[in-house]
């Protein structure tokens, strides 16, 4: 009888240990209008598309634009049933992509919903909303670009848009580069990481975490943080930097010339604009 509690007892510790490491969890499901019209699992769809509507609640996505598809194709590959399969439904040139059936509610592992969105070209709009887990992409293009994440990992390429609005809870974003008009970006806490901006116009407010961009053409920049060091690389042709700082530290490795806490850097054109309430600001 020991023997078997023992067992037991491990077989449970087991299980427990897969399904931590498969990030299992218990999803509310969204409720949405037309789910009755909704396909599910898998699909192709050869009609063009103009706007992008994602809705997914934990596991990954995956965008692909790729212009030498010829018809938008959805991946999911899992044995789940229909109703914990992803939904999705074209209207009127948008396509809906849901986690699951409409008001389906149940626990799943992270690794069946894995789901991979092909596309063949640049898509007007597209709305992102991705609660945990992971979303990835090599490259987007989209006039309009909204993504909000809630938390996990976001991992981009490139990213090119008119303007983009990205919002972030919790979690780390790492974006190889962006070529936008307009960035409005706000973080609550995490890490978001830029390695290169070319912009008119970016606006970043966040309260706690870590935040490392490269500005590498700009006429303007606003970033707002509450605790948190920031570390922003200026353009190489210079800028003015204005800063604020309540508890913590200014520094730049740059030569400049100071004028009523701005640093004069270069041609000093593109306007930064700095504050932190409790952390480091390092100009570079």
């Amino acid at each position: 009888m020991k023997k078997r509690s023992i067992l037991l007892s491990f077989i449970l510790s087991l299980f427990l240990i897969l399904l931590c490491s498969c990030k299992a969890g218990t999803v509310k499901g969204e409720v949405y209008k037309d789910a009755e019209l909704y396909k599910t699992g898998s699909q192709e769809y050869a009609e063009p598309i103009k706007k992008l509507d994602v809705s997914w609640s934990m596991g990954k996505v995956t965008l692909v634009q790729d212009i030498n598809l010829a018809s938008v194709v959805i991946l999911e590959e899992n044995e789940l049933d229909d109703e914990h399969k992803v939904h999705t439904y074209l209207k009127d040139g948008t396509l809906y992509v849901k986690f699951w059936g409409s008001g389906v509610q149940g626990m799943v592992l992270g690794t069946d919903k894995h789901v991979t969105i092909k596309y063949p070209s640049a898509i007007e709009l597209i709305e992102l909303v991705v609660t945990s887990g992971t979303l990835e992409a090599d490259y987007i293009a989209s006039n309009k670009i909204d993504i909000v994440r809630t938390s996990g990992l976001t991992k981009i390429g490139k990213i090119e848009t008119d303007e983009l609005l990205f919002t972030q809870t919790s979690g780390n974003t790492t974006i190889k580069e962006i070529v936008s008009e307009d960035i409005q970006m706000h973080s609550t806490s995490g890490g978001l990481v830029i390695n290169k901006i070319d912009c008119v116009s970016f606006d970043l407010v966040y309260t706690s975490g870590g935040i490392n961009i490269k500005f590498v053409a700009l006429e303007r920049a606003d970033i707002n943080g509450t605790s948190g060091s920031q570390t922003i690389t200026i353009p190489e042709s210079g800028a003015t930097i204005h800063y604020h700082v309540t508890n913590g530290s200014f520094k730049s490795s740059l030569d400049g010339r100071e004028e009523d806490h701005s640093l004069v850097v270069g041609d000093g054109n593109a306007k930064i604009n700095l504050s932190v309430t409790s952390g480091n600001i390092i100009i570079k």
